[in-house]
């Protein structure tokens, strides 16, 4: 009989690709490497989320929104992301222009369903329209950590 790896291995390899997708991210000239963690980490989620509707369990919405553009990214080669920047504001000051600020927020957001490639599935796209588009990728695979937590 073949080996099954239990869902805590599907777990721990998507951590470790996430880790690498945090450490490239930030720098644009690692763009590539944080595109090949990208591609690695979705593909972990896909993989968990199979083995939670197999089990009958549900899959957090994040989890269900990425499944949607996993397909993209792996099928298509989607860049999912867009680099944002944004200037915090705090009343009237921006965040940098004085002592207690915390200036300008570069980072990597998911894109909106219309800047994304033609997909042929719809599985996950609502959950994709309504708990991904526009969020951190870090802050996505964070929820996710969170909710597969120790009992899954």
């Amino acid at each position: 009989m073949a080996t099954v790896f239990s869902t805590a291995s599907l777990i721990a390899g998507f951590e470790e690709a996430r880790k690498r997708f945090d450490a490239a991210a930030p720098n644009p000239d690692r763009q590539d490497e944080a595109f090949r963690a990208l591609f690695e980490t979705v593909a972990w989620v896909g993989a968990i989320r199979d083995r939670l509707k197999h089990k009958k369990q549900t899959p957090s919405p994040e989890i269900d929104g990425i499944y949607f553009v996993r397909n993209l990214v792996i099928h298509r080669g989607a860049d999912a992301l867009h680099r944002s920047i944004a200037t915090a504001m705090f009343g009237g000051a921006a965040f940098g222009a004085v002592p207690f600020g915390g200036g300008v927020d570069y980072g990597w957001r998911w894109r909106n369903r219309a800047d994304l490639p033609p997909h042929k599935s719809k599985t996950g796209l609502s959950a994709y329209d309504t708990n991904i588009v526009g969020n951190r990728p870090t802050d996505t695979f964070a929820a996710i950590s969170a909710s597969l937590g120790p009992s899954t």
